[in-house]
């Protein structure tokens, strides 16, 4: 035996014993081995290494466990799986017989009727499976058994958990794809989502190779046959075997048709057909099967062949494998396993990993609770961590064994140990006057520096006051909002950006601060002489990068695109120092839902899109809501009778935020203006009869060239509520003479931060957001006063709406939408609180992110259409960066 046979006799001790190799394929060994428990034979596949590498234990496990349940009489039955000293592997019974690859091999062509028969057992199998929602991927004459003549499919879940090991895309895993001979042309085009009708066409295309004794096409690469099966239609069966009866020469090319939706819908329509002798299709009696070009363009047939180029490109990666320089190891690209209920996504949290890249940490829920999870690369399951539920952004401790994280608005700085055993609060300054939303945070040597309302702050690791950075510099000190830190390898330098997406660098010993000649959204760190930062448009970029004079050297090249985007418009991704990154892959899409008291939704937008800051129209019979997309966001009004949406803003920027002018005739929105991108209120009539133009532009007095971030007009129109955001003392809320809009008057100005005003319905009272307490919390004042405020939340609180009578603030704290019942008179009561329903809401952050229908009776709020999420790890990933950097700059001086 081998030393890697004796290895797993080993690692199997007790559960089987090795009797002897029976083969190999592209993705796993196979041996004959003794059931000891069971006295009994079995065949054991071992997974190949660099397949147990890319999967992971815990994928490989999940996946094979979707096909311990199928029972059928033509899929052979699983029998066991499991992880032994590194080594995945899986049990199927012993079949004392054959594989039609091996049959076909002696044979070349089967009878008619025997081919047909395994054929439709084959497509029942198929049928089965399907129904269950597991999809084979990779039907092939070496996946079918022959036991006694009877065809049983084997290796349900394998091809799927590769698959989603990579997302769908298995080139990227760098292992074998095998023959290519059985691709569908939506696996060849290396489409994410594969289908039951992708198994039909495999099918089709070996029934076609047992009636002819080849498959419908051949070539002399792997790249040639590719090309064919996305381009090139099969020539009907009966062109090589005239004797094919034409139901079973009609369904074999039907089976074969390019577009999935022209093929049988199910794999039980096929098996029918072949054994119906009236089925035929006149388009299936000459020719070619699988036309391809019949009711097709000829653009969309040039983007297919397109198409085609790109999957041999990735076909040729593995196939042949890189070619790496001496010295460099190629990256290895890898799904993580989300927790059982989920990655927390509603606002695109960013991961976190450990400067030795060994740790991962990610925002999941366990138990209904948002909380940390940490996954150790070399094990199967991810770690919650208790206590974190506050989490907004995170970061590892230079040692790899705390994890530090922010909480909420009123500055609030946590660690945690990675292995959960203990849990020690870092500042103490909760309630600072100059505090406010979190912005990201970095761990350098034993100092923390977080950001916090658009300001820098740095406290020591092991806990104190929050001390602000870069107070005095001109360049930080004029910035609008600064944040999202990241160290440098110094220990005495940080690279962060403002909301004009200026690159900054700030020394911790001197306290000063330079600009970088780079514009981006996020730095996600400058590791050995390239810095690598994401764009607004979803991109990561790579530049080189001199560490100590802190200057950018040549030209930025694109390395990684369709990032998830974040409220900020950064992209969720995160580099180690080691050169492991990680990202969410993907847009932040949601559906815009109506729910009734007790959560129960249904769509009034189902398109899949980023949706934001719903208002129903004061007759209730528009919406106005806003759809962030890269780079900006654009303020639409639907119809709710006609369902039609239209888009309203139509200046670049950032648009959203919509309210409504009391008669329902104007929508005021945020806009921020040029490229300054300081914030002010524009308005625009519904019916475009009239530009859209600034409200706020002529406001002098302590707002004259200060962003409004928000605005809304009283429920009788002579009023409107702003707020400002970078005043001296923070976020307040002001409210100005609608006729005039020039001279601002305080309504809420204090050194704490006040944010997210509603009117009652009556215009004598507002609803409002203020850190007073330390935390965000819901109070009302009467308007324009004077008067006390009243606190409405019974603890923290954020994005208060009133009920249309009056009666009831609704507010969200957490996963919780509660409802305030309240009593408005000569004064104002808060009574009872009742928690109306509880979900992962898509929070607004400085605005409420929904609103209550005319009727009281539904609330419309954006959800997360799937809280699943492509998250992608990739090890030696800076390595590629830097041999992609150097040849970008090989071709440019050519």
């Amino acid at each position: 035996m081998t030393a890697q046979t004796d290895r797993l006799n080993t690692a199997l001790d007790g559960r089987y014993r090795i009797v002897r190799h029976l083969g190999a394929g592209g993705m796993a060994t196979v041996y004959l081995c003794e059931d000891l428990k069971h006295d009994r034979q079995v065949a054991l596949k071992l997974l190949k290494p660099e397949l147990a590498a890319v999967l992971g234990a815990e994928r490989f496990v999940q996946e094979i466990k979707t096909t311990a349940a199928l029972q059928h009489p033509h899929i052979l039955p699983l029998f066991d799986s499991g992880a032994a000293d590194g080594f995945l592997f899986y049990v199927m019974p012993f079949i004392d017989g054959e594989t039609l690859r091996a049959k076909l091999n002696r044979e070349t062509q089967l009878g008619v009727e025997e081919a047909v028969r395994i054929a439709r057992d084959v497509a029942d199998a198929l049928h089965y499976a399907h129904t269950r929602g597991i999809v084979h991927r990779d039907v092939k004459p070496e996946n079918i058994l022959l036991h006694d003549g009877r065809p049983m499919v084997a290796d349900f879940g394998i091809a799927l958990a590769v698959s989603a090991a990579a997302g769908g895309r298995m080139t990227e895993t760098g292992l074998s794809l095998g023959t290519p001979h059985y691709m569908s042309p939506e696996q060849a085009t290396a489409e994410k989502d594969i289908s039951a009708r992708s198994d039909v066409y495999s099918l089709g295309r070996v029934l076609y190779e047992m009636l002819t004794g080849n498959p419908p096409h051949t070539g002399a690469s792997a790249q040639q046959i590719i090309m064919k099966i996305i381009t090139t239609p099969a020539e009907l069966v009966t062109v090589h075997r005239r004797s094919v009866p034409a139901n079973v020469a009609a369904a074999v090319a039907k089976s074969l048709e390019k577009l999935p939706a022209d093929r049988f819908a199910n794999a039980a329509e096929f098996g029918a057909a072949l054994g119906n002798s009236s089925f035929a299709d006149a388009k299936f009696t000459t020719g070619a099967a699988g036309g391809g070009h019949r009711g097709v363009s000829r653009g969309a047939f040039a983007a297919t062949a397109s198409l085609a180029v790109l999957a041999i490109a990735g076909l040729t990666w593995t196939l042949t494998r890189p070619r790496v320089e001496s010295g460099m190891v190629a990256p290895v690209r890898f799904q993580l396993e989300p927790p059982p209920e989920g990655f927390v996504l509603g606002r695109g949290y960013t991961p976190a990993i450990s400067p030795d890249g060994r740790r991962i940490a990610f925002i999941g829920r366990e138990k209904g609770k948002r909380l940390i999870h940490v996954r150790e690369l070399g094990q199967t399951k991810a770690r919650a961590l208790a206590g974190t539920e506050t989490v907004e952004a995170m970061t590892f401790s230079p040692d790899g064994d705390w994890i530090a994280f922010q909480s909420g608005l009123g500055g609030e700085l946590n660690k945690v140990a990675v292995d959960g055993s203990s849990l020690v609060p870092i500042s103490t300054s909760r309630g600072n006057s100059q505090l406010g939303s979190p912005s990201g945070v970095t761990w350098v040597g034993g100092t923390i520096v977080a950001g916090f309302g658009g300001r820098l702050y740095r406290v020591p690791a092991s806990g104190g006051a929050l001390e602000q950075l870069f107070g005095s510099d001109s360049i930080v000190a004029n910035a609008d909002n600064v944040g999202l830190p990241v160290a440098m390898a110094d220990g005495k330098t940080i690279l962060f950006t403002n909301s004009r997406a200026n690159v900054i660098a700030g020394s911790l010993v001197d306290g000063s601060a330079r600009r970088v000649a780079l514009q981006a959204a996020r730095v996600l760190g400058a590791v050995d002489g390239v810095l690598v930062y994401s764009t607004e448009l979803g991109a990561v970029m790579a530049v080189r990068f001199d560490a100590a004079s802190v200057k950018v050297l040549g030209s930025p090249e694109p390395i990684e695109s369709g990032l998830q985007i974040g409220v900020r418009s950064d992209a969720r991704a995160v580099l180690s120092p080691s050169g492991v990154f990680a990202m969410f892959a993907g847009d932040r899409g949601s559906q815009l839902l109506l729910r009734d008291v007790r959560g129960a939704a249904k769509p009034l937008l189902a398109d899949e899109q980023q949706y934001m800051f719903p208002r129903f129209s004061p007759d209730g019979r528009k919406v106005a809501y806003a759809v962030v997309a890269r780079g900006g966001a654009d303020v639409y009004v639907y119809d709710i009778a006609t369902a039609t949406p239209t888009r309203l803003s139509t200046d670049v920027g950032i648009n959203d935020r919509p309210e409504w002018t009391p008669d329902g005739k104007q929508v005021l929105y945020r806009h921020t203006q040029g490229a300054t991108r300081l914030e002010g209120i524009w308005w625009q009539p519904i019916d475009k009869s009239a530009p859209a133009s600034s409200l706020t532009g002529q406001i002098v007095g302590p707002l004259k060239n200060v962003s409004v971030s928000e605005g809304l007009m009283s429920p009788d129109g002579q009023a409107m509520l702003i707020r400002s955001s970078g005043a001296p003392t923070g976020r307040d809320i002001w409210y100005v003479n609608t006729a005039t809009a020039t001279e601002p008057h305080p309504f809420e100005v204090t050194q704490f931060d006040e944010l997210m005003p509603r009117f009652s319905p009556d215009g004598r009272w507002v609803a409002y957001v203020s850190t007073e307490s330390g935390d965000a919390s819901v109070y009302v004042r009467p308007f324009p006063g004077p008067g006390g405020r009243v606190q409405v939340s019974a603890g923290p609180g954020s994005e208060p709406v009133w009920s249309p009578d009056g009666k009831r603030i609704y507010y969200i704290a957490g996963r919780e939408l509660i409802a305030a019942n309240v009593i408005t008179g000569a004064t104002f009561t808060v009574g009872t609180r009742e928690t109306l329903f509880t979900d992962d809401f898509i929070p607004g952050a400085i605005h409420a992110n929904y609103d209550v229908s005319r009727d009281g009776k539904s609330f419309l709020m954006p959800m997360a259409k799937d809280q699943a999420s492509q998250f992608t790890v990739v090890v030696n990933w800076l390595q590629d960066v830097k041999r992609r950097l150097a040849a970008a700059e090989q071709g440019r001086a050519k």
